[in-house]
């Protein structure tokens, strides 16, 4: 996700994506993992590790089995392990991988005109580089500025 996508820092608690009237609307995933990190570049290399800026692939959430289901048009979350904080600089980079899954969950997508996402077997050290990305929706709590009751008074 660009920076100017998210918009402010943010503490991560979640991620969701929205579920399409197509497929069986349930799935399975065996040894999912999502990571998260900063990334320099608006547009993404075919080598996984090399997006992430050094030193910030953080792993937020892992399980060894999951079904994720929704109804069409709903949203299907998954609370993180432990939040992540971004800091409102940089792109942030959202890798999601499973070994094995059953089942059919489609979600919406969008096409950014960049390679903004990449693909690959399981384990796999690089992939195929994709503009299409799936509708993905971050919710936690939002980065407050200081600032006095004056200046807030302002803005109205």
């Amino acid at each position: 996700m660009l920076d100017a996508e998210i918009g402010t820092p943010m503490d991560t608690g979640s991620i969701s994506w929205k579920r399409t009237p197509f497929g069986d609307g349930s799935a399975n995933f065996e040894d999912l993992s999502i990571y998260m990190g900063l990334c320099e570049t608006d547009e993404l290399g075919d080598d996984f590790m090399s997006n992430y800026m050094e030193g910030t692939g953080t792993l937020v959430f892992e399980t060894d089995q999951l079904t994720v289901s929704a109804g069409p048009d709903e949203w299907a979350g998954i609370v993180l392990d432990a939040p992540y904080w971004y800091g409102g600089e940089h792109n942030l980079v959202i890798e999601v991988t499973w070994s094995d899954g059953s089942g059919s969950f489609y979600v919406y997508g969008w096409s950014t005109g960049g390679d903004r996402a990449l693909e690959g077997g399981y384990g796999a050290g690089s992939g195929l580089l994709s503009r299409e990305v799936p509708h993905m929706l971050l919710t936690g709590a939002l980065a407050l500025h200081e600032t006095t009751f004056g200046r807030v008074k302002a803005f109205f």
